[in-house]
């Protein structure tokens, strides 16, 4: 493997920690001070919702809903990006990071039990899905990918 290589991949992998302790840091706040957080960014961001989406379009509950599956998004994008800098694209590792979202989404619902929040299957879910999106991207891009070197080689 490249230096270069090596180097994206030490990035993204500290992005990956430094993503995990966002999410994971957030669900050890108590029940007040994650409302507390959650409504201090709400306030910041829902004069732009209301102009983009329309006014009252996005309360604050929504909001924290998918403020959990734009983080597994983001965690979603970096560790596929880390597998494609590891091992270009390759179908099956990819889907061997589905079980680590899912796990996850686990860990964050059971780190809320500990910090007396209490924890939602549907959050889970929630959690799992933003994952799965970032992961429907790159399983798209590889069948593109795919294609186009099937129609390369027939030329």
């Amino acid at each position: 493997m490249s230096r270069t290589k090596k180097a994206i991949a030490i990035i993204f992998a500290f992005l990956i920690v430094g993503t995990l302790a966002f999410i994971w840091g957030n669900s050890m706040a108590t029940k007040e001070k994650s409302a507390e957080v959650s409504s201090s960014v709400y306030e910041e961001v829902e004069p732009v919702l209301d102009t983009v989406l329309g006014e009252g379009t996005v309360d604050e509950f929504s909001f924290r809903k998918l403020a959990h599956f734009s983080e597994f998004f983001v965690l979603g994008l970096e560790i596929e990006l880390l597998i494609l800098t590891l091992n270009g694209l390759n179908i099956k590792r990819f889907l061997l990071s589905l079980p680590f979202g899912l796990a996850v989404g686990v860990i964050d619902e059971i780190i809320q039990i500990f910090s007396e929040r209490g924890a939602a299957v549907k959050d889970v879910f929630i959690d799992f899905s933003g994952f799965l999106l970032a992961f429907i991207i790159f399983a798209v891009a590889f069948l593109i990918g795919r294609g186009k070197e099937k129609k390369t080689k027939k030329s």
